[in-house]
């Protein structure tokens, strides 16, 4: 029931042909770089940059692979962060060790993928600055608590900062940098990530049975399509939802693989229900997948807006062995997808 990749390998934008002008000359192919069994193709992926594959002795070490790279973006080691994957994984970043060491494939292809940590660090400056400018006062607080508990019937009110003590999400915090790209999202933007994750976290349906449980989960935020977390088309297996340590953090996968869209609302709703479930059970065994059918009617039914005159939603079973989560190393609880 939760192998939603599926469905999201055939979203984005659709193919459009291209149109040429008659003046335009074609455009000739780069020559074919060849390699052999005992090198590798380097591809190089960073924001604003544009840098010719080039091949490298498998022999090498990752540090001089490191130098090459920085030379060819005519920028110094110190200013980068590296990233080197290899058929999909991620390779240990061992500076000393040997490319064949680190498991570099006979004749086959590294994506090398560059972050500049300047404009990390500019970002990070200015989120910093955007939350100091919205600080408010003791007397802006209690104003506004004021104006909440005042509202007129059949207003809609969000938990106050009392009532999210007890349940709810303590923080919402978008990603910032695409690890594809190494630069700011561009579409969707940063900001519309925000939005959609503050729909989620304020869905009546999710805050009813949190309410109920009495669940505080300490940060909500996003899990990037990626070559770690999956991509379809690319990888296996797609991560779609992680639970850290039982609430401590919940990422959910927003963003569609080709990064140029979020995926269904109702399908990320679906996988937040499925991480909350991990609030009390590590494994996916027959106890788990009862109170995940268990939340899922419940958070329809306590929502008015998606019971339709409380309807129920069909029940779940585990999923397939292809497609079943599995709990990960850093004690987190994953939603994987085919």
């Amino acid at each position: 029931p939760i192998d939603f990749s599926i469905a999201e390998g055939y979203a984005g934008a659709p193919q459009r042909r291209m149109r040429t002008d008659e003046n335009t000359p074609p455009t000739q192919p780069k020559s074919a770089l060849v390699v052999d069994k005992h090198e590798c193709r380097v591809k190089v992926k960073m924001a604003g940059t544009d840098v010719e594959d080039f091949k490298v002795v498998r022999s090498s070490i990752l540090g001089e692979l490191f130098k090459e790279v920085a030379t060819r973006l005519d920028d110094v080691e110190d200013n980068i962060l590296f990233k080197v994957f290899a058929n999909g994984h991620l390779l240990p970043t061992m500076v000393d060790k040997t490319l064949q060491d680190l498991g570099a494939p006979e004749g086959g292809t590294l994506l090398t993928v560059c972050t500049d940590l300047r404009a990390v660090q500019e970002l990070e400056a200015d989120v910093v600055a955007s939350r100091s400018d919205r600080v408010r006062s003791l007397e802006d607080e209690a104003a506004l608590e004021q104006s909440r508990r005042s509202g007129g019937p059949g207003v809609q009110l969000r938990p106050s900062r009392g009532e999210i003590q007890n349940w709810g999400f303590s923080r919402i915090e978008p990603l910032l940098i695409d690890p594809l790209t190494g630069g700011p999202y561009q579409q969707p933007t940063a900001d519309e990530a925000r939005k959609l994750l503050e729909r989620l976290a304020y869905d009546r349906g999710i805050q009813a049975i949190m309410r109920k449980y009495s669940w505080r989960v300490g940060l909500l935020t996003e899990l990037p399509p990626s070559l770690e977390t999956g991509l379809v088309g690319i990888s296996n297996q797609c991560l779609l939802g992680l639970n850290k340590n039982r609430g401590e953090e919940i990422l959910l996968r927003l963003r569609t693989s080709d990064r140029v869209g979020f995926r269904h609302y109702h399908s990320i709703r679906e996988t937040l229900v499925h991480e909350l479930t991990h609030m009390v059970h590590s494994e996916h065994d027959a106890s788990f997948w009862s109170l995940f059918n268990q939340l899922t009617r419940e958070s329809r039914v306590m929502d008015w807006t998606q019971s339709q005159g409380h309807a129920l939603a069909p029940e779940a079973h585990p999923p397939s062995s292809q497609a079943a989560a599995a709990p990960s190393a850093s004690r987190g609880h994953v939603l994987c997808g085919g």
